[in-house]
């Protein structure tokens, strides 16, 4: 066999980082789309097994434990190909082995915005917040047709996340005064979703690990966008969530930045979209309160509100 037996996340994470463990697999890959295997490398860390071959490709190695990203990722990039113009990987092969799905991609020239971020001053980091909008916003023009795969009941979706957020706040050990103001807070929400809304294509995960900047004419400036291991149709206000925390985060000017280069004018700028902004904040997949809170570190804010004006005041 060239793969481990995975029937667990507790059988994956051990062997997640450990090179040999995967080089078999990706020696059988290279051959197949004759790829140079002298040239693979361990990528750094995502979810998923990612080696690097030079400067031109990446294969990226799906556990078999979700197989539905794979499924997103596929489709995306198949949707994004010709469709978008942005940089972002081109899907150059796919298949399967042992069960395990694969792809391979192009590279997209520059490093992780989060390796970089405090290297950037204030009109870098607003050239970001502007590239970051104008990407979603395109991406979300795109059309949906042949997305079926990765569809979403959205009233259940958010319903669902709705529970899980109750119940991490039963669990917290945030004070008693923050989670029944979070909990006051999703009993008293505004509409999140319009009746009969069209879907668009999320990333849902467009956070500083996925964005790219590259430094130009001592400039930094976004250059591209990796990862759509979690893409969905979804509504669009869900997308602000991880940019939010990861980019605008405390920020009024940021956010405004953001949101006006996505295409909002300035008088939707109200109270109405931050406590949306906010909800779909805490109803994230991958975000949840504590971690919200926690990322302000010595400047945390004192209670609920103040983390709502904090996140998405725009003044």
């Amino acid at each position: 066999m060239l793969l481990p037996t995975i029937k667990t996340k507790k059988d994956y994470v051990p062997v997640y980082r450990d090179a040999g463990t995967w080089l078999p697999a990706m020696r059988v890959i290279c051959e197949r789309h004759g790829l140079d295997p002298a040239l693979l490398e361990l990528a750094p860390p995502g979810s998923h097994v990612n080696f690097r071959l030079g400067a031109e490709h990446y294969i990226k190695l799906f556990s078999p434990l979700w197989r539905d990203d794979f499924v997103a990722e596929q489709l995306g990039l198949n949707k994004l190909r010709g469709q978008l113009n942005w940089p972002v990987p081109q899907l150059l092969a796919e298949g399967e082995v042992e069960g395990w799905p694969y792809i391979v991609t192009t590279a997209v020239g520059g490093q992780p915005l989060c390796q970089v971020w405090g290297a950037l001053g204030a009109k870098d980091r607003e050239r970001v917040a502007v590239g970051c909008g104008q990407f979603m916003a395109a991406l979300h023009a795109l059309p949906t047709d042949g997305l079926q795969a990765i569809a979403t009941d959205w009233p259940a979706f958010i319903a669902a996340q709705r529970q899980d957020c109750v119940q991490h706040l039963a669990q917290s050990n945030l004070s008693q005064g923050w989670a029944s103001a979070a909990l006051a807070f999703l009993d008293n929400l505004p509409p999140l979703f319009e009746p009969g809304f069209s879907p668009v294509l999320l990333s849902a995960d467009v956070t500083d690990e996925h964005l790219l900047v590259s430094q130009r004419g001592g400039r930094w400036e976004l250059t591209g966008t990796i990862d759509f291991g979690d893409a969905m149709l979804g509504h669009r206000l869900y997308e602000f969530a991880a940019p939010g925390c990861c980019i605008t985060r405390g920020s009024p000017r940021l956010q405004r930045a953001l949101l006006h280069a996505y295409g909002y004018a300035e008088h939707e700028l109200d109270g109405t979209l931050a406590r949306q902004l906010m909800a779909y904040t805490l109803l994230h997949r991958f975000i949840n309160l504590t971690d919200i809170a926690e990322m302000f570190g010595p400047q945390r804010p004192a209670s609920f509100e103040e983390l709502l004006k904090a996140l998405w005041s725009f003044k």
